[in-house]
């Protein structure tokens, strides 16, 4: 079989013409990203002026999928808007070289027809490598002067197993729901996490001893509890290392699922004080703690323990701790969504709530410079003045951290401020770095 992958209007004889939007000539609607074929099943796949459509999470899934379903030695040929020269063209052409060309970098508005994302090509080749792909080509084409082509060719190895395992827990991934290609900042980060497993896929075929299961276990039960159930899960059903191993770590880490693991470390970064300006190390501990609290779990001795303690905890999480998954980047994210309300509540004189939200946001990000100097500002128009002298230091704590050719004038601003407090109280929160360096 033969596979015309995102075919639009384009029918190819002696292929299966798929395409998720157009069914004018298509044999079946499927998505790129859910391709509704068996492993190892086809021979060759045509991918013409698709991966554009799909943003660049989509596109590492939709790569994934083709790579499950080609045979081994399969062929993948991509082409795709060769951005690099399209872009060299539009700043050398002329005006109506520069209005043709728009519309092949940027794609037509309408259903399935926008462009979201163009890979250069030597991040679509690494994006490949990533996937397993083997033998890839590049080829630069030209078949209309303001249409340039990247053409990559690139074959399945016949040694693919470790590959096509991540192919399958990413296609697992999806079927659960846990990915949300929509959110590129929460899928990249649950992608450092698949990166991880996939480095560890070699050992755990060569099963020689648990140690590497355990490593997994631990580190992925501190990220995403969910995704490391997943994982484990298509362990057992792939055969891979010692299935009755598998299976008691896969119960330990239902336990931790159950009480929302990452939502329990997220209230604890957020509840312990002070470390102004330490995000790393409160971070790094939070970590250990975590990872030493599941291997509690995992231990048999100590399960029933530790589940326990877990359990009262979860009972002091609030709300605003819920996080689907634990890394610095996705804490910085909710520190700045506080932020963000806050912002807005100070601006509406809301002083009360902006408080709040502004020791939320560091409460979940310690390196907030902006957060601390709010504060400063809130609690001076509040006549706190002893609070509102904590919080300026604090910004200049964190100031010294920070590498910024204005750093002077920064600190400047931020004395001037604390030093006339009594007599001029700014009455406007500050949204951005870049504002105070400009004013």
């Amino acid at each position: 079989m033969k596979l015309n992958l995102g075919c639009g209007g384009v029918y190819k004889k002696d292929y299966l013409n798929v395409d998720a939007f157009d069914s004018a000539v298509a044999d079946r609607i499927m998505s790129a990203i859910d391709i509704n074929l068996k492993d190892n099943s086809v021979e060759e796949i045509e991918a013409s002026q698709l991966i554009e459509h799909l943003g660049f999470v989509s596109s590492l899934y939709a790569l994934s999928e083709c790579f499950r379903v080609l045979k081994p030695n399969g062929k993948l040929i991509i082409e795709t808007p060769d951005i690099n020269s399209s872009f060299e063209k539009y700043l050398l052409g002329d005006y109506k070289c520069r209005k043709n060309i728009i519309s092949w970098i940027y794609g037509v508005d309408t259903p399935g027809m926008l462009h979201r994302f163009c890979f250069p090509d030597e991040l679509l080749e690494e994006t490949c490598k990533k996937i397993g792909f083997i033998e890839i080509k590049k080829e630069f084409i030209e078949l209309d002067k303001y249409q340039p082509i990247l053409r990559i060719i690139c074959t399945k190895p016949t040694k693919y197993h470790s590959a096509q395992f991540i192919t399958v827990y990413r296609k697992k991934l999806l079927q659960n729901k846990l990915i949300n290609l929509k959110n590129q900042i929460l899928s990249l980060e649950q992608e450092s996490l698949i990166d991880f497993f996939s480095s560890k896929m070699s050992q755990l075929y060569e099963n020689k001893d648990s140690s590497t299961l355990n490593e997994i276990t631990i580190f992925g039960a501190v990220c995403s509890p969910k995704m490391t159930h997943i994982f484990l899960k298509t362990l057992i059903d792939k055969n891979v290392s010692n299935k009755k191993k598998i299976k008691c770590y896969l119960a330990s880490i239902e336990l931790l699922v159950s009480i929302d693991f990452p939502n329990i470390l997220c209230s604890c970064l957020r509840v312990i004080p002070d470390m102004v300006g330490e995000q790393k190390l409160l971070f790094q501990t939070i970590v250990d703690m975590g990872k030493a609290t599941a291997k509690n779990i995992l231990n048999e001795n100590n399960k029933s323990s530790s589940f326990e303690i877990l359990s009262k905890t979860r009972n002091k999480v609030k709300q605003c701790d819920s996080i689907d998954f634990f890394s610095e980047k996705m804490l910085r994210c909710k520190a700045n969504s506080f932020f963000q309300h806050g912002t807005k509540a100070f601006t509406l004189q809301r002083y009360d709530e902006a408080i709040d939200m502004f020791k939320f946001s560091i409460s979940y990000y310690r390196n907030q410079i902006l957060s601390y100097w709010n504060l400063g500002r809130l609690f001076a128009l509040t006549n706190d003045l002893q609070q509102s002298k904590k919080y300026y230091d604090y910004a200049l704590n964190i100031l010294i951290r920070i590498d910024c050719k204005s750093n002077v004038d920064i600190k400047n601003k931020i004395e001037n401020e604390l030093n006339g407090r009594k007599v001029k109280k700014p009455k406007n929160p500050i949204i951005s770095l870049n504002s105070i360096i400009e004013s």
